[in-house]
């Protein structure tokens, strides 16, 4: 009697464990991450914002971004979407040869951006582009690239 009730609560403690053990399925793609930065601070991020939007989506979703953090105005909001139209584009066509070429894919995704932030910082005012920079500086600090 003993045996038995010995071999029924090690096959009842297996199915519990198997549970517990068992691995999460790969196939389920993250649609969020959540980075904790080194002051603590806990940032969820959704990995799917720009993931298969069109370039004329990009390029509007940045020049929103800095409408409203640099208070832009209506010239300079079109100026800074023709900018990111631009960036996007070339970014867009580099993406057809990234595979083969990743250096260059690299290389060419670096420039473009260089060309756009040289482009939007010639647009901006002394206060706008002060503000600019600042910002440019925190994304690069919570990306750990400071």
């Amino acid at each position: 009697m003993k045996q038995i009730l010995c071999i029924l609560a090690l096959v009842g403690c297996m199915c519990f464990a198997q549970d517990s053990f068992a691995q999460k399925s790969k196939k389920a793609k993250k649609t969020t991450t959540e980075k904790v930065r080194k002051d603590g601070v806990v940032k969820s991020i959704d990995a799917t914002a720009t993931k298969g939007a069109s370039t004329a989506e990009r390029a509007q979703k940045a020049t929103a971004k800095l409408v409203t953090a640099l208070s832009l105005n209506a010239r300079q909001k079109e100026d800074v979407y023709k900018i990111n139209m631009a960036t996007a584009e070339k970014i867009s066509a580099l993406r057809a040869t990234r595979d083969s070429d990743v250096r260059g894919f690299k290389k060419g995704v670096k420039a473009a951006f260089k060309a756009q932030d040289t482009g939007i910082q010639k647009i901006l005012n002394g206060d706008q582009l002060a503000k600019y920079k600042k910002m440019k500086k925190d994304l690069k600090a919570a990306r750990g690239l400071l």
